[in-house]
């Protein structure tokens, strides 16, 4: 079984991108998908990609509303997982 975590940063391939620092892809899910789309961003950062996620970019005690709208207006695409499709 997956954990819901995300892994370890040392484990991690590259650093969660800052809301704020732009030229990276948002990739949005449902939290049903949240164990595929783990596993399909760690993929896409092996592959190069720079991705900003919630569960990985997201710090405790940061204001979550204004982090998630920093990183859309700062993305330079967007990606949606609908790995289930409610299933």
């Amino acid at each position: 079984m997956i954990s819901s975590q995300p892994p370890a940063t040392s484990s991690w391939p590259g650093n969660p991108a800052p809301a704020d620092a732009g030229g990276h892809v948002f990739l949005s899910y449902r939290s049903d998908d949240a164990e595929f789309t783990l596993l399909l961003a760690a993929a896409l950062r092996r592959a190069g990609l720079r991705l900003w996620m919630d569960r990985l970019s997201i710090l405790p005690g940061e204001d979550w509303r204004n982090v998630l709208q920093a990183a859309l207006d700062s993305a330079v695409a967007t990606s949606a997982c609908l790995a289930s499709l409610g299933t």
